[in-house]
Parts: structure tokens; C-alpha cells; sequence
């Protein structure tokens, strides 16, 4: 029965041989990107390719091992004493087992790879019979997880078991059960888990169940193939077996009928052998590889396209194919013997590339300017360096017209324009006008710019023509338009549109739009017959965004577009009369914009000088496809876009023209792995990134421990996206240093310097050059330790060190700072005392100052009274005045017992239900005489409900008379006291329009003896210095208090506090209180009277009653003249005439003192004789005011005689 089935299979191999049919051959164009040994590769012969579970790919070479991530190649090759180097660099076959070891065969040995530590290891396995694998080994395939299989050159097949490590050989043999040859190719594993063997001596497979070989097509069986030594062997996904040769071409397989079908040419042009590589580029097409080129076969039509063109530079780079291989994301990687690397991006293998090469039926241009469809679907073709092409879109054939063509002669071969109109070919050339080819005869005629006729063509250069909706043919040029005349065969030159016309078109509304080139654009409302002319204006972003338009183009949903030369592209709206426009900052590539065109989705798509870009408009989501993706150039030119009835794109531009099928690009939805590939310390040969230990830990344990000095590193990372790698997009982040991801498409890098110590995690993720994202990425964790003196045996080392330093110093400083307390309390208490002291010493100056003057106010009247004669009048005037000096020295001496009293705390409080609204009213009265003799308001705030609490009466009129003494003292024009009660207490405002207390005696003014500078007080005069503080502790006394409120600029607010609720029984006491008499201060008006005949006297006093009193006993016998301070009286004396001048010392604005030092200076009133008067008796001061120029010192008191002696005696 076997015996029967073999004779069987032999006949049908032998019918189907006598069936082999002749095949023809046509070039494909494919857009390849090439990887050479000037890229990085280690040697232009590729023996074989895979793709590892982690993404990288690896090319076999004859000099080495090469490992590509898209940007770089890493090389592993034989190294001298390196055992753990590759042994041999001759690598022919490659395989990746479940472990992620690669199996490296090279042309003696076989190598395992270690891709953790990046070490190879000799495979030294022997058979039980002490074999040993020693001769090139061909191809490696896995079975399962256990077995591996390995095809070898000359020692038949070995398999390889990794659980018991054994290893068995299955050599050549006689009988039927074993491999027909030791010349293994191809190990190969079909769908269903059989393996094959293509051999030198036919097709073999392997019986799992009886472990015997089956073999097809052997030499020695009379082999139905041409040629039974198999190369490659392919299963698509059809289940068919595809076969690869050494001379009898391709072969189809039956598996079911045991067929072979053999599809190879006895033309010696195309004659296909060698076919080392077989991959199923599509459903109904092989991709074959072999030393005579590269072929895309048909399985429909059994035809060979041939895919190679020597001249085009991104065609395959050599004919000899040794592998193909299919990666992750569809990109196929053709290794040829010396050309290198091929690559074809999925874009690549969709996007049609067309460009000029020799043969007749080939483009004839390289700078593609317009399409124009005709009515069978092909294309009329302008070229600005080829003339004219006719291209058949169904046999990819092209037709040329050139000037100096025999038939059908255009006149010039730069064209920028074509549009069919009545039947006939318009071609709109650079300089030679308007040519017109009759499409049935060839025949051509030629419109031309004509000096003197007015209907001629306004210009022979001609970009643009276009025919209208209404059926008119317009011709733009570089001045103008016009516009055809059928009937009169002649042209119109519409002069509203001036300039160079470079496109046109007609929208949905009846509008008419002419594009110019640097004149903006055109409107022609049809029905009104007007025109509007569009441009950029600087500064409105609703205008066009530039004057040089490109392209016109009404899309599908009656959008109108423009492109421009620097501007993006623009949309027109309707309603609003201007425009929308997308630019780079959108996410164009660039902003120069050739050509517009829409698709079925809505999407425009625009050419630039950077690619061509897809925009959504739905997301404003821009992708842009480039050389990389399978374009002829990554620039475009001028209007050169066509959409064509089938919906196919074709795009012109200075390397050819490209079409595609806008659907048919797909987005690239693999998710690329990111993976750190390095880590190189920086300024340091510690550890470097070669080290064996440091890569093992990059690819398994992704943790680092750096010492404190090898704190400045770098990472290195790839993004395994092979389709268009200047596209991808990583990002990265240190955590623990920095919060945000770094985005980087130019760098695979990431450098850090002198980090501190501590823990961080370096991650980093990637995105394709269609921005899916790969958010898990790659991370490395990295400690970097601290320096031995950051350490935890450090730091309690510090700690205790610094433990028993502190103590120590604690110890010293606790006693150095006892002394130093000691001593500054002693310094605090000796200043205290001696500020006491100074205090004290002006607080008694000044009191015996104030106590002087109402004392000699009181001796001078009654020594007036005792020596003179005077009237009743005068009688009654000196008592009055003694009288009010006696109670204002009474009322002094009081205030000065009562704050003693204060002080030592023996004041007592007479505590009694009182009413504020009638004592504030009460107090007010009694200082309206004070206040209206200086024109002063007094406005009291007193509510209509009555205040009741207890207090002290005494207390409270002293506190307010004491702050309204001061108020009408201080205040310009009006004194404001108001009256208020809260829960707690009851409050009194007292508000002058005063000058204001200076910010730096704000805070002591309440301090006992402290008085402000009578300089700044405004013309005012010094107190005593105990008023406030006094009438503050009376306060205090009351459970209240004293303060000032922040003053507001030009005012001063004293605020009263008095506690509303009762005052203990241990601060009351019952006692009688004198009332307290108003005292009303008399108005000082200066008198001055004019008389030549007596002497004047010039009296400087600050004291209204005493320079009242010297004044009445003077008048009689001398012309007097007053004056408050200095100040007035050096005015006085510029203006006056004076005899005598009498002075007190102690004055605001200007003393005593310096008025005799400035009237001795000026030589009108150095001569006056000055006499003193003061309370100062002290010494120093009388011999100041000597020196200075006085005449003569009085003391205060005085006697009238004695003061009238002085005073004769100076006259």
C-alpha cells in the first residue's frame, strides 16, 4: 500500500510538471529605508533576522551580531580572552527559545545568548555517541517548550531536549525513516506543530508519534520538483506550503494531494533562483527573496512583479535577498547579502511612490506641479522640469509629451496648469502661453500674450486654469485674469483682479474665488457683479493669515478652504465674513501650506514643506506623515493635490508624486516598548555600563546602589516603534526629585548631577509616531548611599559627641551668663536710677518753673500795692490776679500730693453711684469761658440715656479736666468729647484737630515726669509731666484705663475706660473734696503802640498774666510790645524800633537763650540792652545767657521794685 501511494504522488508530480506555464514580470516600486554599515551596522551581509519578546531586532551578519533599537546598533562580536564573547562571528541563524535566550548558529558552532547579562555561552552538548555540533548550523526551531531542533550544513538535523538536556542527532540515511540529507537549510514548524525539514535532497517531515522522518521530492525518488533542494519553506495563511529552491524556483505544496506545482520562467531575464526567503505580503501575494532580486508574487494570477529599480535611491539596495521578516507593527525587514538592512513601513506599503527613471513609461519630471483627471479615471500630469504625462491608473504606464516630442508637441516643458475644458487638454505653461491639445487628434494650438491686441492673453506665463460652473474657462497668470471667449476664440481681461493668480474656484453660494499670490484673495459676488478683495491685516486674527495663497479648495461639507505660504491653512466663514485659521501652533508641522483636500470622514488633509498632515477636524487632532512613512520628499508643491473620483489622493512634489487611498493608512495602534538600555556614571570610573553584574541588574533585579561619589549619572532608554522612529515621543521622571514628566522626541537620555543621598525611581514611558502611549514603561529604583559621615553610626556618634560638648557649654555658659545677668542688672539698675534721677531732676526744674510764676505774680501786684499809690481799679486787678496765681499754685501743689499718693498707693477712692451724662456736661461748661477766648469749639457726643456708675467723682473730673487741658492746650479749632457705655464699661472719647502726638513719644507719654519737646508741639507749652500718667492711674483705679487711639492724621483721641461693675469696699473711703474751679486762660494779643516820644519795651513771655501784669506797670512810662516766644518777638524786632527787651528763658519755638544769641547777631538789635527772666537759678544757666549777650538775670519771683530798678538802670 506505501509502495502504491509513492507511485501514485509520482505520476501527479509528473502531470504538473508538464503543466508549468511562462510568467511575466513588470517592476513594482517599493519606498525602502536602508540601514547600512555608514548607519552603524557591523557588515552589509544579513544572513537572518528576528525580533526578541522585548522588542529589539537582530540581524546576523558575516562580522558579528547586531542588535537595533531604531536609532543605534549594538554590535556583539568574538573578543580575545572573553569566554563569555561570541565564539564565532559568522552568524547565520538566529531563534529565540520560551526562555528569552537567543540561539546564535554561526558557521562552526552554536552559541546561546543570555540577553540579562549580555554574555554569550558556548553550546557544548554531546550525543550519547560523544557527538558534538561542529559545523555551521543553518536554522533552529522549537517544537515545544522542551525540544529544540537544529538544522546543520553537513551533520544532518540534531535535536536538542532542554529538560534532560540530552542531545540526539538524526543524520542521513538509506531507508525511508531517516533525513535524505546532512545539508539541513530550513527547520521549519507549520501551524499544526510538525516540524520540516527543507534539505539538500527534498522536503522532510518529522512523526512525533513513530519518530520516523517522511520525505517529499528527494533526488534519489525521482523528485516531481525541478530542483529538490529546499532553501525556505513558508505555510500561509491559506494552510499552504510555499517552497523556496536552489534552481528550480517556487513551488507550491498540496500537503492534502501530495502536489507539487513549481512557478519559475524559462526566460533567462527572469529566471528566479536561490529563493532563500518566502513571506505572505498579503492575502493573494508572496514577497520572495533570492540572489536574483526581490519579487512580489501574485497567487491569483501567478505572476512576478519585481520589485528593484538601480536608479531610485530608495528602491532595494542590493539583489541578493537572504531574509525577510514581518516585526510587531507590520514593518518588513528584507536582509540582503550587500546592501544590508531594508526596512518597509506599513505606511510605505500603502502610500504609492512615483518618480522619473529611465524607462520610456516612467514619469518624466521630478517636480510634479498638477493633476487632472479625465473621464476614464488616468491622469494628465504637469511636470516643471518633464513636460506632460499621461498616467494610466490601471497598467501604472505613463505617456510623455515634451517640446521636441515628434507628434503632439507642446511648447515648453515647465507646466504649471491643466484642466479639460469642451474636449480639450488646456496646458498653462511658465513662458509660452496656452497650449490646447485636441484629446482626439494630438494636434495642438498655442495662445500667446500679443503686444497690441487687447484680446490676447494679458501674460504667457500661465499658473492657473479652471472651469467654472457656469461653464467658463478662466486663465490666471502673473498679472491677472482672463477669461476664454469660445465663440470669438479670444480672451477678456478682467482688471478688478491685478497681480499673479495662482488658483480659482467657484462655491456653494454662486461666489467666485480667485486666489493671488501675495494679493490675498478675491470675491465675486455674481449677483450684485462686485468684487472683494481679502488680505492680511497685522494684528487681527480673524483676517487671512497671509497674502500668498496657494490653493483654493471647496470641500465636501461646502467648506472653503485657503492655503498659504506661511500662514497654515484657512477656512471661510459665511456668517461672519472672515476667517479660521490652523497653524503650527495647532500642530502643523510647519506653516507653509501647498495643497488642500478632504476625505469621505470629513478630515482635510494638507501638503507642506514638512510632510503631508492629516487634520480631524472633529478633534483638531493633527497626524503628519513624512519621508519615513514612504513619501517621495518631505516637501510638496504649489496647488499640486487632486482628490480623484474613486476617492484616491495623489500629492506632488519635487522627487515625483505619491498616491494613496486615505483609508487604507492605518494608525499605528502597537504599544511600543520602552526599555533602559544604559546607565553610565558621570566623572568616575567606578562602575561603568559595560560591566556584566550592572546590565544583569538593568534587565532583572531594576535596583541600583550607588556610593555618595557616584551621585552624577546618566540613563539611557529606547522606544522600540520601528515605523517611523524621529516620530516617537518618551517621557521620563526621577521620583523624589522631580513632579512633572520631562517629554523628549530628540533625546533617549536623561542626565542627573551630585544627586543628594536617598531613594529614587527613574521611570520612563514612550509613545509611537501615532501617539499611543505606553504608560508602564521601563523603571529603574537607584539608592545612592550617604557618605560614611551621613551615616546612623555617625549620627549617634554626633550625638553623643555633641551631647557632651552642649553639656559643657551649658555648664560654662549658664555660669558666664549668671555673671553677665548679674552685671546687667546692676547696669540696668544703676541707669534706671540714673534715669530716675534725670527725670526727677527736670520734673522739680520744671515745677519749680511753674511754681515761680504765679509766685511772682503773687509778690509783684502786692509790692505794686504796698509802695504805690494806685486806684481802686488797679487795686482790684492786682488782687484778681493775685487770687488766680494762689489757686493755680493751690491747685498745682494738690496735684502734685495727689499723684505722691498714686504712687505709694495711699490714694483713696470715693465710691458713689455717679451720673456721667450731667458731670462730663458739668466739666465742659466750666472750660467753654477757656475755649471761646481762643475760638475753640467744644462738641459734646452725650446720649439722651443716662449713664449711671459707680466712681469717684473727684477721680473721674480730674482724669477728664487733665485731658481737656491738654486738648484745648494742643487743639486748632475744635475739641470733641464723647460719651458711651458698653457692657463693661462706660467710655469717653476726647478728640482734638491738634498737630498730633509724634510717633516716637507715642509709646511713653504716659511714663511719670515725661514730657514732649516743646519744639514740636506747635507753639505750645511744656507741662509738668505727671498729668497723664496721673489721670491713667486714676483709671486703673477704677478697674479702666487710659490709652491713646492710633491717630488719624491732623487728631488726637484719648479714650477713658471706667468698669461698670462695682468696685470693692477696699478702695472706698469717705473723704470731702474742694471743688475744683474752672480756670479760664485770658486771650494774648499783642499790643503795640506807636509813640516817637517815649521808649519801647519788647516783653517775651510765655506767661499771659505775668507779661499782662509787667505790661500794665510799664505802659505809663514806656511804649510795650509782647510777644508768646522768640519766634514772634525777632519778627517784632525786624519791624520795630526797640529800647529795651525783657525775656523769659524757657519758651517753645524759640528760648530765651537763642533770641539774645540772634539778636546780638543781627546788627539792628545787637546794641538793645536784653534783660532775663526765668525760674532756672542755676548757675550755668545765668552764666549761658551772660555769654551770650544778656544784660542782666532776674530771678523768678521778683520784686516790681527791684525789677524797676534793673530796668531804669538798663535805660
Amino acid at each position: 500500500m506505501k509502495s502504491l501511494r509513492k507511485s501514485s504522488i509520482q505520476i501527479n508530480f509528473i502531470l504538473l510538471f508538464l503543466l508549468i506555464q511562462p510568467i511575466s514580470l513588470w517592476a513594482v516600486h517599493m519606498n525602502f529605508r536602508k540601514y547600512e554599515v555608514s548607519n552603524g551596522l557591523s557588515e552589509n551581509t544579513i544572513q537572518c533576522i528576528i525580533q526578541d519578546n522585548r522588542g529589539f531586532m537582530w540581524f546576523g551578519t558575516n562580522d558579528g551580531l547586531n542588535r537595533f533599537d531604531g536609532n543605534e546598533f549594538k554590535i556583539f562580536k568574538h573578543e580575545i580572552n572573553n569566554n563569555q564573547s561570541l565564539g564565532n562571528n559568522f552568524v547565520i541563524s538566529l531563534f529565540q527559545d520560551i526562555d528569552n535566550k537567543i540561539w546564535v548558529g554561526t558557521d562552526s558552532k552554536l552559541f546561546i545568548f543570555n540577553p540579562n547579562t549580555e554574555t554569550f555561552k558556548a553550546f557544548t552538548y554531546k550525543t550519547s555517541d560523544g557527538i558534538t555540533i561542529n559545523t555551521g548550523v543553518t536554522s533552529i526551531q522549537a517544537e515545544n517548550d522542551d525540544k529544540i531542533w537544529i538544522g546543520t550544513r553537513n551533520q544532518g538535523a540534531f535535536c536538542f531536549n532542554k529538560n534532560t538536556q540530552d542531545l540526539t542527532q538524526y543524520a542521513a540515511g538509506n531507508d525511508d525513516q531517516t533525513i535524505r540529507s546532512n545539508v539541513v537549510w530550513r527547520v521549519f514548524k507549520d501551524y499544526a506543530g510538525n516540524i520540516w525539514f527543507g534539505s539538500r535532497n527534498g522536503l522532510t517531515t518529522y512523526n512525533k508519534e513513530t519518530a520516523e522522518f517522511v520525505t517529499y521530492g528527494s533526488r534519489d525518488k525521482n523528485s516531481p520538483m525541478t530542483d529538490p533542494e529546499v532553501l525556505s519553506i513558508f505555510e500561509d495563511s491559506e494552510g499552504i506550503f510555499w517552497l523556496g529552491t536552489w534552481e528550480g524556483g517556487l513551488v507550491k505544496f498540496n500537503r492534502t494531494a501530495n502536489e507539487f506545482t513549481s512557478f519559475f520562467t524559462n526566460k533567462s531575464e527572469t529566471y528566479i533562483t536561490h529563493i532563500r526567503a518566502i513571506f505572505e505580503y498579503s492575502k493573494d501575494e508572496l514577497l520572495i527573496g533570492s540572489d536574483d532580486g526581490l519579487y512580489l508574487f501574485n497567487k491569483k494570477t501567478t505572476e512576478y512583479s519585481r520589485i528593484d529599480d538601480p536608479l531610485d535611491p530608495k528602491s532595494l539596495s542590493d539583489q541578493n535577498v537572504y531574509a525577510i521578516y514581518k516585526d510587531r507593527e507590520d514593518g518588513i525587514w528584507i536582509g540582503t547579502y550587500f546592501g544590508g538592512i531594508n526596512y518597509l513601513s506599513p505606511n510605505s506599503q500603502v502610500i504609492e511612490y512615483y518618480y522619473p527613471h529611465p524607462p520610456k513609461n516612467s514619469l518624466s519630471g521630478k517636480a510634479v506641479s498638477q493633476f487632472c483627471e479625465d473621464e476614464k479615471g488616468n491622469l494628465w500630469i504637469a511636470t516643471e522640469d518633464g513636460g506632460l504625462n499621461y498616467f494610466n491608473t490601471t497598467t501604472k504606464q505613463f505617456k510623455t509629451y515634451l517640446p521636441n516630442s515628434d507628434k503632439s508637441k507642446i511648447s515648453y516643458h515647465n507646466i504649471h496648469a491643466l484642466t479639460i475644458y469642451k474636449g480639450k487638454l488646456w496646458i498653462g505653461t511658465f513662458s509660452r502661453g496656452l497650449d490646447v491639445m485636441d484629446l482626439k487628434t494630438g494636434k495642438i494650438k498655442n495662445y500667446q500674450f500679443k503686444q497690441k491686441d487687447p484680446n490676447s492673453l494679458n501674460d504667457n506665463c500661465v499658473f492657473s486654469l479652471y472651469k467654472s460652473e457656469d461653464n467658463e474657462l478662466f486663465i490666471g497668470t502673473t498679472v491677472g485674469l482672463n477669461r476664454f471667449n469660445p465663440d470669438s476664440d479670444n480672451f477678456t481681461r478682467i482688471d478688478e483682479v491685478q497681480g499673479f493668480v495662482y488658483d480659482m474656484t467657484d462655491d456653494h453660494q454662486g461666489n467666485f474665488w480667485v486666489a493671488g499670490y501675495g494679493e490675498g484673495v478675491f470675491k465675486y459676488n455674481k449677483q450684485s457683479k462686485t468684487w472683494k478683495n481679502y488680505r492680511n491685516i497685522e494684528g487681527e486674527k480673524t483676517s487671512l493669515p497671509f497674502n500668498k495663497i496657494s490653493d483654493v479648495y471647496q470641500d465636501k461639507q461646502k467648506r472653503l478652504w485657503f492655503s498659504s505660504e506661511g500662514g497654515g491653512v484657512s477656512k471661510y466663514n459665511y456668517d461672519t465674513d472672515d476667517f479660521y485659521t490652523i497653524n503650527s501652533l495647532d500642530g502643523l508641522p510647519n506653516n507653509v501650506v501647498y495643497g488642500v483636500i478632504d476625505d469621505n470622514y470629513g478630515n482635510i488633509w494638507v501638503s507642506t514643506n514638512m510632510g503631508i498632515s492629516c487634520i480631524d477636524l472633529n478633534t483638531m487632532s493633527v497626524k503628519t506623515y513624512t519621508q519615513e512613512d514612504g513619501l517621495q520628499s518631505n516637501q510638496f508643491n504649489y496647488r499640486s493635490s487632486l482628490k480623484t473620483k474613486n476617492g484616491k489622493f495623489y500629492f506632488g512634489g519635487i522627487n515625483g508624486f505619491n498616491a494613496f487611498y486615505p483609508n487604507e493608512i492605518k494608525e499605528n495602534k502597537y504599544n511600543p516598548p520602552v526599555i533602559i538600555t544604559n546607565f553610565e556614571l558621570l566623572d568616575t570610573d567606578v562602575l561603568q555600563s559595560n560591566d556584566t553584574s550592572f546590565i544583569e541588574i538593568l534587565n532583572t533585579t531594576k535596583h541600583i546602589t550607588l556610593k555618595h561619589n557616584e551621585a552624577s549619572f546618566r540613563i539611557s532608554f529606547v522606544n522600540l516603534s520601528y515605523q517611523a522612529p524621529s516620530k516617537n515621543t518618551n517621557a521620563y521622571i526621577l521620583e523624589n526629585l522631580n513632579s512633572r514628566w520631562v517629554q523628549t522626541t530628540t533625546q533617549n537620555q536623561a542626565s542627573y548631577i551630585n544627586l543628594k543621598h536617598g531613594e529614587y525611581i527613574f521611570r520612563v514611558k514612550g509613545a509611537n509616531n501615532d501617539g499611543k502611549w505606553n504608560d508602564d514603561g521601563d523603571y529603574i529604583k537607584i539608592t545612592i548611599l550617604p557618605p560614611f559621615w551621613k551615616t546612623n553610626y555617625a549620627y549617634v556618634f554626633y550625638f553623643l559627641f555633641m551631647t557632651g560638648i552642649i553639656l559643657l557649654i551649658i555648664k560654662n555658659y549658664v555660669s558666664i551668663s549668671q555673671t553677665r545677668q548679674n552685671k546687667k542688672l546692676e547696669d540696668f539698675r544703676i541707669k534706671k536710677e540714673k534715669e530716675t534721677y534725670v527725670s526727677k531732676i527736670n520734673f522739680f526744674t520744671n515745677i519749680a518753673h511753674e511754681i515761680r510764676t504765679p509766685i511772682s505774680l503773687i509778690k509783684a501786684p502786692l509790692d505794686c500795692i504796698k509802695t504805690k499809690k494806685i486806684s481802686q481799679q488797679e487795686l482790684d486787678d492786682n488782687i484778681k490776679v493775685i487770687d488766680k496765681n494762689a489757686d493755680r499754685l493751690l491747685n498745682l501743689i494738690n496735684q502734685l500730693l495727689d499723684f505722691r499718693k498714686i504712687e505709694d498707693n495711699s490714694y483713696k477712692l470715693k465710691i458713689e453711684p455717679l451720673e456721667f451724662n450731667a458731670l462730663i456736661a458739668d466739666i465742659c461748661y466750666r472750660f467753654k469761658p477757656t475755649a471761646s477766648q481762643r475760638n475753640i469749639s467744644i462738641i459734646t457726643q452725650i446720649p439722651d440715656t443716662t449713664i449711671i456708675c459707680n466712681a469717684d467723682r473727684d477721680g473721674i473730673t480730674k482724669i477728664f479736666s487733665n485731658l481737656m487741658t491738654n486738648a484745648l492746650k494742643f487743639t486748632n479749632s475744635k475739641v470733641t468729647i464723647s460719651l458711651e457705655q458698653n457692657e463693661d464699661f462706660v467710655i469717653i472719647d476726647v478728640e482734638d484737630d491738634g498737630p498730633g502726638i509724634p510717633i516716637k513719644y507715642q509709646e511713653r507719654i504716659f511714663d511719670p515726669f515725661f514730657q514732649v519737646d516743646a519744639t514740636n508741639n506747635d507753639d505750645k507749652k511744656n507741662g509738668t509731666g505727671i498729668g497723664l500718667a496721673f489721670s491713667r492711674q486714676l483709671a486703673e483705679k477704677h478697674d479702666g484705663n487710659l490709652r491713646l487711639i492710633e491717630p488719624k492724621e491732623g487728631k488726637c483721641i484719648f479714650q477713658i475706660a471706667i468698669s461698670t461693675k462695682l468696685i470693692s469696699e477696699s478702695k472706698q473711703e469717705k473723704r470731702s473734696l474742694s471743688q475744683v474751679k474752672p480756670h479760664i486762660k485770658q486771650s494774648n494779643i499783642p499790643l503795640i503802640t506807636e509813640s516817637n516820644e517815649r521808649p519801647s519795651i519788647l516783653i517775651v513771655e510765655d506767661n499771659d498774666d505775668l507779661s499782662n501784669f509787667l505790661e500794665k506797670n510799664l505802659k505809663v512810662e514806656y511804649t510795650v510790645y509782647t510777644a508768646e516766644n522768640g519766634k514772634i518777638a525777632l519778627e517784632i524786632l525786624e519791624n520795630t524800633s526797640i529800647s529795651i527787651i525783657i525775656s523769659d528763658v524757657m519758651m517753645p519755638e524759640v528760648d530765651g537763650i537763642e533770641l539774645v544769641q540772634k539778636a546780638r547777631e543781627n546788627e539792628q538789635s545787637s546794641h538793645i540792652p536784653i534783660i532775663l527772666l526765668s525760674a532756672k537759678t542755676n548757675l550755668d544757666t545765668k552764666i549761658e545767657g551772660l555769654d551770650y549777650g544778656a544784660d542782666s538775670y532776674i530771678e523768678k519771683p521778683f520784686s516790681l521794685d527791684y525789677f524797676t530798678s534793673v530796668l531804669n538802670k538798663a535805660n
